[in-house]
């Protein structure tokens, strides 16, 4: 008896352990990329620059607008490096719009965190646009956590 008792124990502690342990690979999270005709083929041709950066958070909106701004500069001169002048066509800008908000779950807090880009043509038009939503424990403050999710919508974009 004290063996089935004892191995009740060691299995629901395993179990319970596991749950806490992989919670974090299981939580909500959605992506989606829609693009134009014309983006398929302007897309390798074509320079962009960042454009509106809309930050709706709690804290540090400044911050995480100037972060992003300088991470979406980057990531834009890694894309086009190596382009020469002449191939270069001026192409639009990239559009970026950031909404954290937080809240709890299972007595824990937990942040709710949306990126939304867009490439727009000089006229403005809608070429290319990316949509990434999760429920994490990062927030848009940390450098990292904001460069790799820009990153993410750019492989997904270009």
């Amino acid at each position: 008896m004290k063996n089935k008792s004892m191995y009740a124990i060691v299995l629901s502690a395993a179990l319970i352990s596991a749950s806490c342990t992989t919670a974090g690979l299981f939580a909500p999270r959605a992506d989606q990329v829609l693009t134009a005709p014309e983006w398929e083929t302007r897309r390798e041709s074509v320079v962009l620059s960042p454009g509106k950066i809309v930050i709706e958070c709690d804290l540090y909106e400044q911050e995480i607008r100037e972060n992003a701004r300088q991470s979406l500069s980057l990531l834009l001169d890694k894309q086009f490096e190596g382009r020469s002048a002449g191939e270069a066509v001026p192409g639009g800008t990239v559009d970026v719009r950031i909404r954290e908000y937080s809240f709890m779950k299972n007595f824990r807090p937990v942040n709710s965190v949306s990126f939304y880009m867009a490439v727009y043509d000089p006229e403005e038009n809608c070429l290319a646009d990316y949509f990434y939503t999760e429920e994490t424990r990062d927030s848009a403050f940390s450098s990292p956590y904001l460069y790799r999710q820009l990153e993410r919508g750019f492989k997904k974009l270009f």
